[in-house]
């Protein structure tokens, strides 16, 4: 089923370029849009991304497809807003960094016949706004979907094939898996990235060069919507914490030790699997 009619909540980095991919590479769309900040909206109309703007109350109606954009700490409130005024039939999707409390919040908020499918679109950037949103955000990238085992296949397929066409490999997971997954190649680098940039002074940031600043890139981030992924992933970062030590605490033996082939072997094996990132999709 074309999707004709696409809703969109909260038109930032993420919502805007999903707005902008949309009039790119799916024909005969309207969008609406809807953010509690009129200056996102402004912007959205002034770019050409959306159609109209319409209040959260009128968010769904006439749908094919609604997505969530917002930060995960405002998902349980915008939920308890929107219900109500949603139909049966009615597709509602996400692009959260967390699932397990989606799932579990759409399951107790949502009514009958409104089918929640979370998506978590692996793409973005440290920017921030609609100013930064960009219609190739998504080439190429990974998107997670995590349809129920009650879910039917038609909208599943109507979510995968969104996201499809907006250029990225769809994936089928399960909550747990994503939010496990996530936190070793999404919040545990952002708290590392954070962490690098935490310990220097003025003086050797005044000598960091490109490598550097690529690794620490996504320290530029927004620290609120950071804090609430991070406290609703707890466990899960605590876990990738943990790993993670255990890593340095053997890089720091080999090191102590002055054991050349280990230390050869340990960088030679953190190597090949980044030049391997990516060549799986």
């Amino acid at each position: 089923m074309p999707i004709q009619h696409l809703s969109i909540v909260g038109t930032g980095l993420i919502g805007g370029s999903i707005a902008l991919a949309v009039k790119q590479y799916i024909s005969n769309c309207q969008i609406s849009a809807y953010d509690s900040d009129p200056s996102a909206i402004e912007a959205a109309l002034r770019l050409k991304a959306i159609d109209r703007s319409v209040p959260l109350a009128q968010i769904g109606a006439g749908a094919d497809l609604t997505i969530l954009c917002t930060p995960v700490g405002q998902f349980e409130r915008v939920l308890r807003e929107i219900a109500p005024t949603l139909s049966a039939g009615t597709i509602l999707t996400d692009v959260g960094s967390t699932k397990r409390s989606i799932t579990k919040l759409a399951a107790e908020l949502l009514p009958p016949g409104v089918e929640f499918i979370a998506s978590h679109p692996m793409a973005g950037s440290e920017k921030r706004g609609m100013d930064a949103a960009h219609a190739d955000l998504f080439q190429r990238a990974v998107c997670m979907i995590m349809p129920k085992p009650t879910t039917p296949e038609v909208a599943a397929g109507l979510v995968e094939a969104f996201w499809t066409k907006l250029g990225m490999h769809v994936r089928r997971l399960l909550p747990e898996q994503h939010d496990q997954i996530v936190a070793r190649i999404s919040h545990l680098p952002q708290v590392m990235a954070m962490a690098l940039t935490a310990i220097q002074s003025e003086e050797t940031l005044a000598y960091a060069g490109k490598g550097f600043k690529d690794t620490t890139r996504i320290a530029g981030s927004s620290a609120p919507l950071w804090l609430d992924i991070l406290k609703d992933n707890r466990e899960e970062v605590l876990s990738a914490l943990s790993l993670l030590r255990e890593e340095l605490d053997g890089f720091e033996r080999h090191l102590i030790a002055g054991d050349e082939p280990a230390l050869l072997q340990w960088l030679s094996t953190a190597a090949e699997k980044r030049r391997n990132v990516g060549l799986q999709t």
